[in-house]
């Protein structure tokens, strides 16, 4: 399985909300665990359970509730997760992953994602240009 494909805490995503502030983008957050991750005994899955895990998922889940992650999770089986995060720019969301105690054990991937009704209205402009062509 692709490492895209298994990415770990953080698919920040907002699918489908074309209504959104014109200043706001959505993102898709992915997150996967890297070999900083990666105990090697139980005394360092204690202090990285308990310094970076737990209080990242505890700060993500309030960004659930504020609305700052529209939806997302945690892989199931898995030490990676995805998000939908509304930002006001790519450094927003960069910003608010650094701040994230297991940022540095993560590799991240961000993608701004555009709204369906943005696509749509931008297909149906290249629709008429190319009827215009015939």
């Amino acid at each position: 399985m692709s490492r895209t494909l298994v990415a770990v805490v953080f698919v920040i995503a907002c699918a489908g909300l074309a209504g959104a502030a014109s200043a706001e983008q959505l993102y898709l957050v992915e997150g996967h665990a890297n070999a900083g991750g990666n105990p090697v005994s139980p005394e360092q899955a204690v202090v990285l359970l308990e310094q970076m895990v737990i209080p990242s998922l505890e700060e993500m889940a309030k960004m659930e509730e504020s609305g700052t992650i529209v939806a997302g999770g945690i892989l199931s089986g898995t030490r990676a997760g995805v998000a939908i995060v509304r930002a006001e720019s790519n450094e927003a969301v960069t910003g608010m992953l650094r701040k994230l105690p297991f940022w540095g054990v993560l590799d991240w991937k961000v993608t701004p994602l555009e709204s369906y009704s943005f696509r749509a209205q931008a297909d149906r402009e290249a629709l008429q240009h190319l009827k215009s062509r015939q």
